[in-house]
C-alpha cells in the first residue's frame, strides 16, 4: 500500500512536469537566442583562458642572423599593406606585389623607412608567369621564402538577377586563382627545406553564403577549401597553414569595390557596414591579430566578435538561420526592371548628393586616405 502510495506521488509530480514542458515548449526562436547567447558566453570566456604551450612561439625578426622573408600579396593598400607594416615592426624583409607600380613602389618605400629590407614589384597575380618571376625575384633580391601572405582579391556587390557566367569567372580569377598560383609556386622550396607558413586571408563570405556577393562567397569558399586541404597534406613537410576568416574591416576597400543593379542603393547598405565601429575592426588591428596568429602557429583565426557570433550560429542552427538570411535579402535593393547602374564605389558615392550620401563620403575618404585607397 506504501509502494503504491509513493509511486501516486511520483506519477503526479512526473504528470506536473510534463505539464508545465507543454505550457513552456521551446520554439525555434528560443533555440535560436539560446544559441547567440551561448556562443557569445563562449568567446567571452575564451578571451580569458590561459595561454596554451603550444601558442607560446618565439617572435617573428627575433630569429639571429637573417631576418623571415615574408611575401605579402596585394601589400600596396588596404589590409595587405597593413600586413606587411606588422611584419616590417617584427624586423622580418618584406616584399610586396600588386598590379599599380606607383602603388607598390610608395609602400616599399614606406617598409624601407621603417628599417628593414624591402622589395617591390608590379605583378598581376592572375598570370601564373609574372608570378613565378616575381617569386623569383624576390628569392634573389631577399633570400629563400618562408611566409607567404595570400590577401589578393576584389568584391562586387549585385543581386544574382544582374549577374552572369562572367561574373563568377571574374571571381574566381582574382580571388582564388591569385591565391593559388603563388601558394602552388613557393612550395616546392618550402617543403625542400622542412618549413614555411602559408596564410590565406579568405573572409566571413567563406563560411557562410552572403547574399548580393554570391561570386565573391564562391570564390572564398573555394580559397578556404585549398588551404584546410593544404594544411591536412603539408602538415608533415613542416609547413604551417594558417586560415584567417575576417569579417567587415574598415579599410576603405568598399570605395574599389564594384556595384552593379541599383549600384547607389547597393553602395550605401554595403559601404555602411563597411564602416560602422561596431561591426567593423580596423586594418592595422587585424593585420597585428594575423601576426600573431603566424607567431603561435595557430590553424585558423576569425574575427570580428559579430562575424564570429553568426558563423556559430549558422553551423548550430543552419535551417533557422537559412530563414533568417532569406527574410533579410527582402530588405537589401532589388536589381531595376530594365536598366542597371554599375560603377566602382568611388564614382558612385561622387554622385550622390544627399546628407546621409556626404556623412558617408567624408567618413570614406577619411578611411582610404589612410590605408593608401585613394590614390
Amino acid at each position: 500500500m506504501l509502494r503504491r502510495r509513493r509511486f501516486g506521488r511520483r506519477g503526479r509530480s512526473l504528470r506536473k512536469l510534463m505539464a508545465f514542458r507543454r505550457r513552456n515548449e521551446l520554439s525555434p526562436m528560443h533555440l535560436a537566442w539560446g544559441g547567440i547567447m551561448g556562443a557569445v558566453l563562449s568567446l567571452a570566456l575564451s578571451r580569458f583562458r590561459p595561454l596554451r604551450a603550444a601558442d607560446a612561439r618565439r617572435r617573428l625578426g627575433q630569429r639571429p642572423g637573417r631576418p623571415e622573408v615574408a611575401v605579402v600579396c596585394g601589400g600596396s593598400r588596404g589590409l595587405g599593406r597593413a600586413i606587411a607594416h606588422a611584419l616590417a615592426r617584427r624586423g622580418c624583409a618584406v616584399a610586396i606585389c600588386a598590379r599599380t607600380p606607383e602603388d607598390v613602389e610608395r609602400t616599399r618605400m614606406e617598409l624601407e623607412r621603417m628599417g628593414v629590407r624591402a622589395y617591390g614589384e608590379a605583378c598581376d597575380l592572375r598570370d601564373e608567369t609574372q608570378v613565378k618571376s616575381f617569386l623569383a625575384n624576390v628569392e634573389q633580391e631577399l633570400g629563400p621564402i618562408e611566409i607567404l601572405v595570400a590577401n589578393a582579391a576584389t568584391v562586387s556587390v549585385a543581386p544574382i538577377e544582374t549577374r552572369d557566367a562572367r561574373d563568377f569567372e571574374e571571381a574566381l580569377d582574382s580571388t582564388f586563382r591569385t591565391t593559388l598560383h603563388p601558394v602552388l609556386d613557393v612550395l616546392p622550396s618550402m617543403r625542400r627545406r622542412g618549413h614555411g607558413t602559408l596564410v590565406f586571408i579568405t573572409s566571413i563570405g567563406a563560411k557562410i553564403g552572403v547574399p548580393h556577393l554570391a561570386p565573391y562567397s564562391a570564390a572564398k569558399f573555394a580559397t578556404a577549401g585549398l588551404s584546410e586541404a593544404l594544411r591536412a597534406e603539408v602538415h608533415k613537410d613542416g609547413i604551417h597553414v594558417l586560415t584567417v576568416y575576417p569579417g567587415l574591416m574598415r579599410t576603405g576597400s568598399h570605395t574599389r569595390a564594384s556595384f552593379k543593379g541599383d549600384a547607389a542603393k547597393e553602395y550605401a547598405w554595403f559601404s555602411s557596414g563597411a564602416i560602422a565601429p561596431l561591426l567593423s575592426i580596423d586594418a592595422d588591428r587585424a593585420a597585428e591579430r594575423i601576426v600573431r596568429a603566424i607567431e603561435r602557429k595557430k590553424m585558423q583565426i576569425a574575427f570580428t566578435l559579430p562575424a564570429r557570433i553568426v558563423t556559430r550560429t549558422h553551423d548550430a542552427f543552419p535551417s533557422v538561420f537559412g530563414t533568417a538570411f532569406a527574410v533579410a535579402n527582402r530588405f537589401l535593393p532589388r536589381a531595376p526592371a530594365h536598366v542597371f547602374s554599375r560603377g566602382e564605389g568611388r564614382a558612385v558615392q561622387s554622385r550622390s548628393s544627399s546628407r546621409f550620401g556626404s556623412m558617408m563620403k567624408r567618413r570614406s575618404d577619411r578611411l582610404a586616405s589612410r590605408h593608401a585607397q585613394s590614390s
